[in-house]
């Protein structure tokens, strides 16, 4: 079984993350999505945060937020990654997930 990996891109530039965060990005944004969607194995995932909008793909699925789930995600994944060394500020952010 091979381990889904998470990676991130802040404002257009890759940011390296190491073995822990990766997985506790992963873990974070799974069990959110996993609330959202109501079951447990999923696809491949892209999180797209884009000063206020917010687009999740699952596999080939778009999910539709409202605005209470939308900045929920946003708020936590925003508060996640701008606690890492070397990230300042975040325009636009970027997950990939698989």
């Amino acid at each position: 079984m091979t381990l889904k990996k998470a990676r991130l891109f802040v404002n257009y530039v890759p940011v390296q993350i190491g073995d822990f965060v990766q997985q506790f990005i992963k873990s974070v944004i799974e069990g959110m999505l996993d609330s959202l969607k109501g079951h447990g194995q999923m696809g491949n995932i892209n999180l797209i945060i884009d000063n206020d909008i917010v687009e999740i793909t699952v596999g080939d699925d778009t999910l539709q937020l409202n605005s209470f789930v939308s900045n929920f995600v946003k708020n936590t994944v925003i508060g996640m990654v701008s606690s890492l060394r070397g990230v300042e500020s975040i325009e636009k952010l970027e997950i990939n997930i698989s």
